[in-house]
């Protein structure tokens, strides 16, 4: 056996005994959901589609949050286990986005990621809703990464300072309603690690992970979060309990092309 492949072999065995250990300390939690593949409604000669890699350039504002595992469970798909953060909860997201240049134009965009989740080898916050106010962003959000954007309408108001944030439902109701202010915290450059995290996703019948690269500077923010939609995965904004919120302008995003992970071939005895 060449050396490089028992290196292998030793890697995948402590990664087994890491994930084993664990799952049976509680740390890893299963999903409850069926898995959906966001890319079976997008015709694959569409002239609307633009393949990675992209770079956009937007302004968006994020907070990060603990969600309750329980109520997120039902939301994450069952081949995931979720990594507890802290005993009962898990860490997630909402990010507010404009974006200014895109390969498909300009468009607004709502994400909300409620779990960090694992796969294999791989970790990722899972995005269980992400709404777009643009069919073209919409079609290749879902055919390029497996995203499963779906359109809504927005009102967007950004200043220098802060911003107020609505996702709009039907009949212009609203389902978010947020505003932040920065501190008087100083703005920071975005840490060396974070352009090496990476998107997980469901396409083409397998999880697939996008890397991602971040370029900007943060300026932390204070948030008031308000949400109308019970019954909904909206709702699981009004369960979570706040850690740190964060606005960029300007941020630069590039994401790949996505990489197929290889499916866990249950063993036969």
């Amino acid at each position: 056996m060449l050396i490089s492949d028992l290196l292998t072999s030793v890697q995948s065995t402590m990664n087994l005994f890491t994930e084993n250990l664990l799952r049976d300390t509680g740390v890893l939690v299963p999903g409850l959901a069926a898995t959906l593949d966001p890319t079976l409604d997008i015709e694959p000669t569409d002239p609307d589609l633009v393949p990675p890699p992209w770079s956009v350039l937007s302004r968006s504002a994020l907070e990060l949050a603990q969600f309750p595992v329980e109520a997120v469970q039902p939301y994450i798909p069952a081949d995931l286990q979720i990594v507890q953060t802290w005993p009962g909860h898990t860490l997630g997201l909402t990010l507010f986005v404009s974006y200014e240049q895109t390969p498909v134009g300009a468009y607004n965009e709502f994400i909300l990621a409620p779990a960090l989740v694992k796969y294999r080898d791989a970790l990722s916050l899972w995005v269980v809703e992400i709404d777009v106010d643009s069919e073209r962003s919409r079609k290749n959000g879902r055919f390029n990464w497996g995203l499963p954007k779906q359109l809504r309408s927005f009102l967007y108001t950004w200043a220098d300072d802060r911003a107020s944030l609505k996702v709009l439902g039907d009949a212009a109701s609203t389902l978010v309603d947020a505003s932040y202010s920065h501190t008087s915290l100083p703005s920071l450059d975005l840490p060396d690690w974070l352009p090496q995290l990476s998107l997980l996703t469901y396409r083409g019948g397998l999880f697939q992970h996008t890397p991602a690269q971040v370029l900007g500077k943060a300026t932390p923010a204070s948030f008031r979060i308000a949400v109308d939609a019970p019954g909904t995965c909206y709702d699981l904004i009004s369960q979570r309990q706040p850690l740190l919120g964060l606005s960029f302008n300007p941020a630069r995003l590039v994401l790949d092309s996505p990489q197929p992970i290889a499916p866990v071939v249950a063993s036969v005895s």
